[in-house]
């Protein structure tokens, strides 16, 4: 498995998450040399809820906190940071 760290992460996304889909590798993520994240390669067929419990619960608790109110998208949250840069 290949490693890397989130800042070649940022710069080199697309690279990183091309490889991992040719060779159908895992790439890990780590920030300041511990694990954070694994990408994991998917296909469609890879993505069908019995093999995803997990995933599926944890976008389903997701869907209902921000239903609820208690979340908000990225884009709300950055949004009185933006204000106060474009003033």
């Amino acid at each position: 498995m290949k490693s890397y760290t989130v800042a070649e992460l940022k710069t080199h996304a697309s690279r990183i998450l091309d490889r991992a889909q040719r060779e159908q590798a895992d790439a890990l993520i780590t920030r300041h040399g511990r694990p954070l994240a694994l990408i994991v390669p998917v296909s469609p067929e890879d993505l069908e809820w019995s093999l995803l419990p997990r995933v599926r619960s944890r976008l389903e608790k997701a869907l209902r906190e921000r239903a609820s109110g208690k979340t908000m998208t990225m884009k709300d949250a950055l949004a009185p940071a933006r204000a106060r840069v474009s003033r």
